[in-house]
């Protein structure tokens, strides 16, 4: 093996020298391996790397939720260093990648849980079969409640789940296919003795019936509570999300004065209750009506002003500001981008969970006069090839 993947196999060298993709494979290791599917599978470990470690979960064969917990920890992180700084020079940028870190067992504070005949997991590695899991070694405790609280719920047939917190407490959302008299009554009684602060029931996508408080809500950066609606999106590790929001923004508030500051795919405000307490003027974009409700709530549980806008990131800006904040979905922002350089903000600073489409969007940015000034990574999914960005842009 050579490297590690980024879609989570190791890559390494067949015996003609050809490219092979290997599950499970640690850079360093010599293997015999036979082919399956698009991928090849180890059948035997001739020679080990110095980085192959014993996987703390027994699953990991099987289970698809961590592909690079065979490697150590030193490998997977400068893995995704190096991931960042590869971006970064193909940019024709000096800027230093730098990587943060955090906890890597028991972090994890979201989980989607699958259900089915009877087994209660995640889905197997390469497939659709659900692996059954008692206990998940990157599940922080609040989340492995959770999955206990799901694993004994009377669900009949096929459902997914989301396990959540409010505070220290799971909250869920299930989605079944069908109406369960048995499922209504065990959450009440969940709800009732204290077992889960809430849950949402959903049937085949109808309105949601709530039991208790359903909402998620986390500690914020500032200390107070940042609440969501339901199980919106969130990060998943608590810690080095706050290290992120720290980073943002201090770039975003960076400089002489309090700025003007734009904010797209803003959320519930986990960056904005920060930066719109920094700033001279805080405006946020928000597409899902729910979300910016609760961005909208945040702000006034802190006294903060700030105008949230119900729009598609798309539309958006529609004119200069000193500052704009962004935070996509793994799609990009390939439509606000040429927007940003036509209205010419002085800083872009633009977090991204796939590096991909980050560099798409940046080439865009640096054509229009932008220069990259700071990269950052951050290891928000450890065990996993999947790294979170910070990269500030300023205009030259």
């Amino acid at each position: 093996m050579v490297a590690l993947g980024r879609r989570g196999d190791a890559i390494g060298q067949g015996p003609e020298g050809q490219r092979v993709f290997v599950a499970l494979g640690v850079p360093g290791d010599r293997v015999l391996a036979r082919a399956q599917g698009r991928r090849h599978r180890i059948e035997s470990i001739l020679e080990p790397s110095p980085e192959r470690v014993e996987p703390p979960c027994p699953l990991v064969a099987r289970c698809g939720g961590c592909p690079w917990m065979p490697a150590s920890l030193s490998v997977q992180r400068e893995a995704k260093r190096e991931a960042l700084a590869s971006m970064v020079a193909r940019l024709g940028s000096e800027a230093e990648a730098e990587l943060h870190h955090d906890g890597d067992l028991a972090y994890r504070r979201r989980a989607r849980v699958h259900v089915s005949s009877g087994q209660v997991g995640f889905r197997a590695r390469g497939g659709r079969a659900i692996v059954d899991v008692a206990r998940c070694a990157v599940l922080d405790p609040i989340a492995q409640r959770g999955l206990d609280v799901v694993r004994a719920l009377p669900i009949a047939g096929a459902a997914e789940v989301a396990i959540g917190a409010r505070d220290d407490a799971p909250v869920l959302r299930v989605d079944t296919h069908s109406a369960q008299s048995a499922l209504y009554g065990a959450l009440r009684e969940l709800v009732d003795a204290g077992r889960i602060a809430g849950a949402e029931l959903v049937v085949e996508g109808g309105a949601p019936a709530r039991f208790g408080a359903s909402d998620e809500r986390h500690e914020g950066v500032d200390g107070l509570p940042l609440q969501a609606k339901g199980l919106g999106f969130a990060q998943a590790h608590g810690a080095l999300n706050h290290a992120l929001v720290r980073a943002a923004s201090s770039a975003v508030l960076a400089g002489d004065e309090p700025p003007d500051v734009l904010e797209l795919f803003a959320g519930s405000g986990n960056f904005g209750v920060v930066v719109a307490a920094g700033a001279q003027a805080y405006t946020a974009v928000e597409l899902d009506a729910d979300a910016g409700a609760a961005l909208r709530a945040n702000l006034a549980a802190r006294e903060l002003a700030g105008s949230v806008v119900t729009a598609a990131a798309d539309d958006y800006p529609k004119r200069r500001h000193d500052v704009v904040l962004l935070d996509p979905p793994r799609i990009g922002a390939a439509a606000s981008v040429p927007r940003i350089v036509a209205t010419a903000p002085p800083r872009v600073v633009y977090v991204s969970c796939d590096l991909s489409t980050l560099e798409r969007d940046a080439r865009v940015l640096l054509d229009g006069g932008y220069t990259l000034r700071r990269a950052e990574a951050f290891d928000m999914f450890p065990h996993t090839p999947h790294v979170e960005a910070l990269t500030v842009f300023e205009r030259v």
